[in-house]
């Protein structure tokens, strides 16, 4: 009797694992869903911001990293030096109070309204 339990135990090989390649199908869906979610959208926000950070130019009103509003009066390129580009920027009109910032510390960029309203 207990040879009998030892062989219906043991199974007769019918009992098999999952087939090959499937015990990293985990990993690999979470190495997509880490893509899909996480790093494509930080490459398209990157992206946008360089756009927008590349179009500010004379006029244009600017929110420096989030607390200072002011208008560009001056576009300063950056050199083999300095390589960062600055504008200065008017805070003030009654006191013709400028500030000079990095052009990466803009957060967002409102453009100048065109004299025709478009």
């Amino acid at each position: 009797m207990l040879a009998l339990l030892t062989l219906l135990a043991q199974g007769d090989g019918a009992a098999k694992g999952p087939p090959p390649g499937m015990d990293m199908l985990p990993l690999l869906l979470i190495g997509a869903s880490f893509l899909i979610f996480i790093i494509l959208p930080m490459r398209r926000d990157k992206k946008q911001r360089q756009q927008m950070l590349s179009i500010v130019d004379k006029g244009d009103r600017v929110i420096v990293s989030g607390a200072i509003i002011g208008t560009v009066v001056q576009v300063d390129k950056g050199d083999e030096k300095d390589p960062d580009d600055k504008l200065v920027i008017k805070i003030d009109e009654n006191a013709n109070t400028k500030m000079r910032v990095l052009r990466s510390s803009i957060t967002r960029v409102y453009k100048k309204e065109s004299k025709d309203g478009s």
